[in-house]
């Protein structure tokens, strides 16, 4: 909306000149209607013109109407995102987005030929503008790629993406054996090697890529190697993890895509998360490589498929959700890190960006070992909102 032009850092602000109050009310697990509206009110009561709101969903309270009817009587526009579910709003409502008043705009995404994003919901009636909304170049900064549990019982690593992934192979092996040897105690013990990707669910050949692990180990002179399929052999008990180290990738299966909810395919089953909670009680040593394991335990708690896995993951990995797309592949290792100076692209031939997820310690027992690049590339109408409030600030600039 208004960032710093002309300076050859970033993105360029539509409105240099307006001026940024900051209300912050979600959390990285959820908001509230209560919240949402007291931002909106004390933003009305501090002078604010224009509001910009890039959040929803499928509801919304009457305490949540007052604050946007107040908004009106005070002469305050509020714009809202439509959201990114593809669907047609008018159908299915997404709130406030949908909410009829005087003061809401509500905003689809559009790509870069001015087409409605497919993710993008759309209504004749329930969406009033598009905006650009697909790859924009963000003012997010740098966030964090992994983390490191430091002050736990058990050791691990998590990558918060697919190092198989990585496009460069010198890279790719130096993230992969350098998380490694931060849990193994040395390249004679037993390292076990869990493919959770379920190839035959995203469409890839058998082993394609637990071949990238096996071959960067073999590489690194790590000598007792064996591998586990969960698609053929199940899901390893926690007898089975116990004595070795752990490397586990979760490739490209999601919850959210409903093919691999419903087969039970997705990232870290009940049953999964039950055997690695035990293995990680007993003092285990755990490599983790998975792109969805935040965005997926927070997907399943939301929608009430699990009560268990955001409580699980924040638990065991120490992390907290920020964001489900970073917007970039390129990533790098932090110094003191595991692979510390490692500039690496992640690319996941299946997923793109959308298959990684941002990180934040959520306590003292994890630090940051990797970040995103410089600034991220996003997707969604949370996107294409701010394009519509620059383009109003703009005009009650002049």
């Amino acid at each position: 909306i208004a960032a710093s032009t002309n300076d050859g850092v970033g993105v360029a602000g539509m409105a240099r000149a307006a001026r940024i109050m900051p209300l912050k009310f979600i959390t990285p697990s959820t908001g509230s209607d209560a919240n949402g509206a007291a931002a909106i009110t004390y933003a009305v009561d501090h002078g604010a013109r224009v509001v910009n709101c890039s959040w929803g969903g499928p509801g919304i309270t009457q305490v949540l109407i007052d604050a946007i009817n107040y908004a009106a009587q005070k002469g305050v526009l509020l714009v809202f995102a439509a959201g990114n579910d593809g669907k047609d709003i008018d159908v299915s409502p997404t709130y406030p987005a949908s909410l009829v008043a005087t003061n809401i705009v509500s905003v689809a995404a559009l790509d870069r030929f001015d087409n409605i994003a497919p993710f993008s919901n759309r209504g004749a009636v329930g969406v009033d503008l598009g905006a650009p909304g697909a790859d924009i170049l963000s003012t997010q900064p740098h966030v964090p790629a992994a983390l490191e549990m430091t002050g736990t019982a058990y050791k691990c690593v998590y990558l918060a993406f697919p190092a198989e992934s990585i496009t460069a192979t010198a890279a790719r092996d130096a993230v992969i054996t350098g998380s490694l040897s931060r849990v193994a105690t040395s390249t004679s013990a037993p390292i076990l090697v869990v493919d959770d990707s379920w190839h035959g669910y995203s469409g890839e050949a058998a082993g394609a890529r637990l071949a990238k692990y096996t071959s960067a180990l073999a590489d690194a002179g790590y000598t007792n190697v064996t591998t586990w399929v969960t698609q053929t052999s199940g899901v390893p008990s926690a007898a089975t993890l116990t004595g070795k180290t752990v490397v586990w990738f979760t490739g490209a299966v999601f919850a959210a895509n409903q093919t691999y909810l419903t087969n039970g395919a997705y990232t870290f089953t009940l049953s999964e998360r039950n055997n690695i909670a035990s293995f990680l009680t007993g003092g285990g040593r755990l490599l983790v490589s998975s792109g969805d394991a935040g965005f997926d335990m927070w997907w399943l708690w939301y929608q009430g498929y699990s009560a268990s896995s955001l409580n699980w993951y924040r638990t065991y990995f120490h992390a907290n959700l920020a964001d489900d797309d970073p917007g970039t592949g390129a990533a790098s290792g932090l110094p003191g890190g595991p692979f510390a100076g490692t500039s690496f692209t992640v690319a996941d031939p299946v997923r793109a960006s959308d298959g990684f997820d941002m990180v934040t310690p959520r306590d003292a027992n994890a630090v940051v070992i990797a970040q995103w690049g410089e600034y991220g590339r996003l997707n969604g109408t949370s996107m294409a909102a701010p394009h519509v409030t620059g383009a109003v600030a703009l005009r009650y600039s002049r």
